[in-house]
């Protein structure tokens, strides 16, 4: 027997090879096809990521670098922590609440000959929100001098004797009282209660621009307090996607058509459960605009279920 008798076929078997080959092919090319098909649209997880680390949780980071971010101090306390916005520290200002990303690009614009002339000019910085702004605003000051939060008004005069500047409080929509609101310009004590019921109804507010939608509010009561208050995210109490049923997510005001909420538990069935809000948005059972108001008030709870 010679070996290449081992590579002779009859015309059977070589048609039979032919199909088989051609099976194989096919089988991986509709392989490749619905993998392509199917494939989850990407998501920019950008925002979500950020306020995971503007959260009060924030995970000191390590380094191995001398002279950098970092120093080998102990922790200091948010309570007696003080930080200059024109030499700032970088553990000092994760003390007080800054994001980390934040806390970076703060002392690069600084180190590349940058300066603030006022506490008020911090928000122009990158990804500087006016929550996490008005969370540390009272931990900040210019140069050797402790100052209020915020420039009020400059003296146009020099005077002999020192004058006190007056202290200007802000208000965080979420956590404030009737009592509290009604020191707001124009709010009498029913808006207070409509602010507040609002507020319930929604799990709190995640912008201060939300005011608007409380029945009666104006435009013209809305530019009056509009410099006073801000919106604490992180007091917002949120929905859990993968265990609320449909009394619990209709009841949201941004969550109002049937249909939506049906399509959100149906595809909570289908997906066994959530990993992330914006699956209900990669899947195309809600639009953007609606997306991005009820996201803030969603979240998925994994360590349950």
């Amino acid at each position: 027997m010679k070996i290449t008798d081992l590579f002779y076929f009859t015309r059977s078997q070589r048609n039979g090879l032919i199909v088989l080959i051609s099976l194989i092919i096919i089988t991986w090319a509709l392989y490749i096809a619905l993998d392509k098909l199917y494939f989850a649209p990407q998501i920019n997880y950008e925002h979500l990521e950020r306020i995971i680390d503007s959260s009060v949780f924030v995970k000191q980071p390590t380094s191995h670098k001398v002279n950098s971010y970092h120093s080998n101090q102990k922790p200091y306390n948010k309570d007696t922590c003080r930080v200059n916005i024109n030499n700032p520290d970088y553990n000092k200002l994760i003390c007080i609440g800054v994001p980390e990303n934040i806390a970076k690009i703060w002392i690069n614009y600084i180190k590349k000959g940058g300066k603030f002339f006022s506490v008020n000019d911090v928000r122009k910085l990158w990804y500087m929100s006016d929550s996490v702004f008005y969370a540390i605003h009272t931990y900040l000051y210019v140069e050797n001098k402790y100052t209020e939060s915020l420039d009020i008004q400059k003296l146009t005069q020099k005077q002999s004797t020192f004058i006190k500047k007056p202290q200007l409080t802000f208000i965080d929509l979420n956590t404030a009282d009737t009592s509290t609101l009604v020191k707001l310009p124009g709010i009498g004590y029913v808006f207070a209660k409509r602010i507040i019921k609002y507020r319930e109804l929604l799990g709190g507010f995640y912008s201060i621009d939300q005011l608007k939608e409380v029945y009666g509010f104006t435009d013209e009561m809305f530019s009056k307090i509009k410099g006073l208050v801000y919106a604490d995210v992180f007091a917002i109490k949120r929905i859990d996607l993968n265990s609320a049923d449909f009394k619990k997510l209709i009841s949201h005001p941004y969550l109002k058509d049937k249909n939506l909420v049906l399509n959100i538990l149906n595809l909570r069935k289908k997906l066994g459960k959530y990993n992330n809000v914006s699956d209900i948005l990669a899947h195309n059972i809600i639009d953007s605009l609606t997306f991005n108001k009820i996201k803030w008030y969603l979240e998925c709870k994994q360590n349950e279920y």
